[in-house]
């Protein structure tokens, strides 16, 4: 499962979730499915603006097997 990550300890989807990363409420509208997928698998290779220099997000290649990955770069993708 997506909640396996913990995504929401960190970031808000509306107005729910942690504040320590940037809000997902539209980030299917600001960013192509090639970057959601970069930043879930290398998320130290372009932090968002007020949240560097160094993310403090994990990978989470380890954290969710490679189905649970696709599913979550395809929901985050619907968030407009």
């Amino acid at each position: 499962s997506h909640w396996a990550a913990q995504c929401q300890r960190c970031h808000a989807i509306g107005g729910d979730g942690g504040e320590a990363g940037p809000n997902l409420q539209d980030v299917g509208g600001r960013m192509s499915s090639e970057k959601l997928l970069e930043s879930i698998i290398h998320p130290q290779g372009e932090v968002a603006e007020g949240y560097g220099p160094v993310s403090s997000m994990p990978e989470m290649k380890p954290l969710l097997t490679p189905l649970e990955v696709r599913d979550l770069v395809a929901y985050l993708s619907t968030l407009r």
